[in-house]
């Protein structure tokens, strides 16, 4: 009866050992699948940054070409008409001093 005792036990080891590899199988597909779709993932991410940098590029080139008309549009007034620009400096700097003097 031990003998059979041990031939039991020694199919059951099998079998537990069988299941664990089964299982074992079973989580590292998933695993597998959850890198991949992690790297999938992180590509996105690393391309939407890239657009997202290039874009940002883009605007900031676009707003120092605007800065620099609008440079040259005050510059070319100024030049045209320098009393009306000193009158409206000036009037600028009596109502910047009189909305902070007011505080």
């Amino acid at each position: 009866m031990s003998q059979e005792n041990g031939m039991k036990s020694k199919h059951q080891d099998e079998s537990t050992a069988a299941t664990i590899d089964r299982m074992a199988a079973g989580a590292h597909e998933k695993m597998d699948r959850i890198a991949e779709s992690a790297k999938g993932t992180a590509e996105q991410l690393h391309n939407r940054t890239q657009e997202m940098k290039h874009r940002g590029q883009e605007m900031g080139e676009e707003a120092k070409q605007l800065q620099d008309q609008w440079m040259r549009t005050v510059t070319g007034y100024v030049q045209e008409h320098p009393v009306a620009s000193l009158g409206i400096a000036l009037a600028s700097g009596y109502l910047v001093s009189r909305i902070l003097s007011s505080r």
